[in-house]
């Protein structure tokens, strides 16, 4: 305690007069004055490493390594400023805990399970006090209770007329629907910052209520506010409306193009059928196979779409597990489309792509001087060898939209992917895999990347069966 402070703190006895040297316990002060204190020792933690209320204090590290520096500086804090703490309440290395009375992990604030429990357990109140009892549970879970004001209404009803108890039906019913109500309560997140909040608030005769909620943005070129609004809509589309009219939902226009093709193409791709081919491939038929590669910071990958002579289309996507640039994924592209139609027992094929230079180096009017560049044509090479007939054409980029979108997601994140959409990891370079002359061979050759308990066969090429499925 300061020393001009202390005869703040006087008090008489028989033996004198008196003060104290450290702060003592029971001031009415001393909780706020001990705050001040810790928000001053740790005014550069609080909020990211640390948060504090008064003596409860919580350490939060977001990865297991930081776990340590984050508590070494904690720990060198306290011992300069001759802090002690009990060991028999400090826990350490856990990914969830009590903070404040509530439960804190990465999924949320939760209640705590013993205040559900303690209100589970209870037997209909007999009397005034237990009635008191039961509220002031409540109050402790008010965060997580939708509307607590006004579903406890008829138990501060009786709080009201303490003399004259009375548990009427009504009481009873909101006590069973307060238990089967705790049952699922929901889990409380820390807004992100920059968020925009919106306070919806509830009001009757008895009680007003208030909720915090986030907007919904949905980013769309249809016309869904006009026609979810508009008198005149349909029966069905009168039940979405209302549906969706509980949701605080926004529509805005995609305003960029590309924004919207990611969609649009996993739209008509769901509808359409990948599962597998009604006929097995006709030898001497071509094949059109398109391709396209992309590098990104988040990685490289590349989109393949082959269609058979009768129009069957099959997509499917790769990420490349190496760094690549963005002339070699479109070399992996190539090779890994021709890999493909070899296996299936295709003997001609036309590749078609938009990338000038991988075109005209494997037609052979461009030198590759580079040395991976010649490495990548020579295994080309290789390649084109296996099939009957092979050529490539160079083909603008609108027409080759939908292998540069598999590509571009393929490139980036799994996550968006169509559950029909086959994504294969590719761990190495196609310069070092083998090509075989016969695809019955195939099924020597190493595990599949996206099954690595099954080998490749021309069955298995593209997730299909014997059964087509």
């Amino acid at each position: 305690m300061a020393e001009e402070d202390r005869e703040k703190t006087s008090f008489i006895t028989e033996e004198g007069t008196y003060c104290y040297r450290t702060m003592p316990f029971g001031l009415k002060n001393a909780g706020a004055t001990y705050q001040r204190l810790v928000n001053k020792l740790f005014q550069n933690q609080i909020g990211k490493s640390m948060e504090v209320y008064v003596d409860d204090m919580i350490v939060k590290s977001r990865t297991d390594h930081r776990l340590v520096p984050d508590l070494r500086e904690i720990l060198d804090i306290l011992r300069e400023s001759r802090m002690r703490l009990n060991p028999k309440k400090c826990t350490f290395g856990v990914r969830s805990g009590r903070f404040l009375g509530f439960l804190v992990s990465r999924e949320g604030i939760r209640a705590n399970p013993e205040k559900l429990q303690a209100i589970m357990d209870m037997a209909p109140p007999r009397n005034v006090k237990e009635v008191q009892r039961l509220t002031g549970r409540m109050a402790a879970l008010n965060r997580f209770l939708s509307r607590s004001a006004v579903s406890g209404l008829p138990f501060f009803r009786i709080l009201k007329a303490p003399k004259d108890f009375q548990w009427t039906e009504e009481c009873e019913k909101a006590f069973t629907d307060l238990k089967a109500y705790l049952v699922e309560l929901p889990t409380l997140t820390a807004p992100e910052q920059g968020e925009t909040l919106f306070l919806y608030l509830s009001t009757c005769n008895e009680a007003v209520s208030a909720v915090l909620a986030h907007s919904i943005v949905v980013m769309t070129d249809q016309p869904l506010r006009q026609i979810l609004t508009k008198p005149e809509v349909s029966g069905r589309m009168t039940k979405w409306a209302v549906e969706l009219a509980e949701h605080d939902i926004g529509y805005r226009p995609r305003t960029a193009i590309k924004a919207q093709a990611l969609a649009d193409f996993l739209a008509e791709g769901a509808s359409s059928s990948t599962g597998g081919l009604s006929s097995p491939p006709v030898p001497g038929q071509p094949w059109v196979l398109f391709v396209d590669g992309a590098s990104s910071k988040e990685g490289s990958g590349a989109g393949l779409l082959l269609i058979s002579p009768t129009g069957e289309e099959l997509t499917y996507a790769l990420r490349f597990d190496f760094p690549a640039s963005n002339n070699e994924a479109e070399y992996e592209a190539l090779l890994t489309g021709l890999r493909i139609a070899h296996q299936m027992g295709v003997t001609a094929i036309k590749v078609r792509s938009d990338p000038q230079l991988v075109v005209l180096q494997v037609r052979g009017k461009y030198e590759a001087k580079e040395e991976i560049m010649k490495k990548y044509l020579a295994k080309v090479q290789e390649a084109t060898a296996l099939f009957n007939t092979f050529e490539i054409e160079r083909v603008p980029r609108s027409q080759n939209k939908r292998a540069d979108v598999l590509s571009k997601l393929a490139s980036s994140s799994f996550a968006h992917l169509n559950k029909e959409v086959l994504v294969e990891v590719v761990k190495q370079k196609s310069m070092r895999l083998l090509w075989f002359k016969n695809t019955e061979h195939a099924r020597c050759m190493p595990r599949c990347a996206t099954n690595p308990t099954r080998r490749w066969s021309p069955s298995t090429v593209l997730g299909l069966s014997p059964s087509g499925g």
